[in-house]
């Protein structure tokens, strides 16, 4: 009797999450229009977010650099 293989870890569709406060996201990532507060799941967490950034709770954490390790010059437009 020849033994049968199970799949081990089947693929899982992954269930991307709003990043303020963690609730599955609740529309298709794959629509080409997804709604204006994405990717958050709502208004109010894009609020939140753009409040922590501009309370400075969130920083880049050193200058950008250039790959050659020159300062990056800023674009002239």
């Amino acid at each position: 009797m020849p033994l049968q293989k199970t799949p081990q870890n089947p693929k899982k569709k992954r269930i991307p999450k709003c990043p303020i406060c963690e609730k599955p996201l609740p529309y298709d990532l794959n629509d080409p229009n997804p709604p204006p507060y994405f990717p958050f799941c709502s208004e109010r967490c894009r609020l939140v977010d753009l409040h922590k950034w501009l309370a400075e709770e969130y920083y880049l954490s050193s200058p950008m650099r250039a790959p050659d390790n020159r300062p990056a010059k800023p674009s002239s437009e």
